[in-house]
């Protein structure tokens, strides 16, 4: 791609952006940079500041795939990655793509807090004298 045809996706990028995010031109100029420059982006903030909003719009806006993990103490490496699954019929291990394939992915830590262990059982009563 050449600079002048990067600056015009970028300038209509950030254009369509700020009509879903407002006020956050400083989050989706660094968004767009990590993008464009082939790396990967932690947005953190506290509920409700539209992370997930952001990551959606930006790959809608570049024609992208997006896909949203939610993750729990029990989520496995193939829950978020995908698996081959081995097939002895037809000697082929065909792929079973995970959620994180397409380009854009928001993943979001589970908030709830583990479980508390239970008290123990009553102790043994004593016999009456």
């Amino acid at each position: 791609m050449n600079t002048e045809r990067l600056k015009e996706v970028l300038t209509q990028a950030r254009h369509e952006t700020s009509k879903v995010i407002i006020g956050q031109s400083d989050v989706v100029e660094k968004a767009l940079i990590a993008i464009f420059t082939g790396n990967h982006a932690l947005i953190e903030g506290v509920p409700g500041v539209a992370k997930t909003l952001l990551v959606r719009t930006l790959a809608h806006v570049l024609g992208a795939d997006f896909a949203r993990i939610q993750f729990t103490p029990d989520l496995m490496p193939a829950d978020i990655t995908g698996t081959n699954v081995f097939n002895l019929q037809a000697t082929n291990s065909p792929s079973s793509k995970g959620p994180c394939s397409p380009p854009f992915c928001s993943r979001m830590k589970s908030t709830a807090r583990p479980r508390k262990p239970s008290p123990p059982c009553c102790k043994p009563c004593r016999s009456a004298p």
